[in-house]
């Protein structure tokens, strides 16, 4: 292949994975109570407990992955650590918050006004995928 084959090839390429990049991180925009969250695609929404009103989101991919989302006012970051895990502080996409790694999983608590959110998954670096 001469060089100008390798380039047009290396190109092809590029545009390719580019392509597929923009296709695995396209998903759905969700709304809790007001705040916006990205759903990755391949995530379903488990509507068990729909008829509750809770100011949550569960969705499942189908492959044991999950994602949970909860949305809650008047409370501070106090209301939503689980015991026993340590948090550390963390930015992600812009958010300032409360960041942990557990054995189960990851989870981020933060303040969007005046709601505190807390995004909690066991597929590592979705996170990122979710807030907005």
């Amino acid at each position: 292949m001469d060089f100008m084959g390798k380039k047009l090839f290396l190109v092809c390429f590029l545009i390719f994975v580019v392509g597929s990049l923009a296709i695995v991180s396209a998903g759905e925009t969700v709304s809790i109570r007001g705040v916006d969250f990205n759903i990755p695609d391949g995530y379903e929404v488990d509507n068990t407990f729909a008829d509750l009103d809770l100011p949550t989101g569960l969705y499942l991919d189908g492959k044991g992955n999950q994602i949970s989302i909860y949305v809650g006012e008047n409370m501070g970051y106090d209301d939503l650590y689980d015991k026993g895990v340590s948090y550390e502080d963390k930015t992600i996409n812009d958010k300032g918050g409360k960041y942990a790694s557990t054995d189960d999983g990851e989870e981020f608590i933060y303040f969007d006004g005046d709601k505190c959110i807390k995004i909690a998954t066991n597929e590592t670096d979705l996170l990122k995928e979710i807030i907005i």
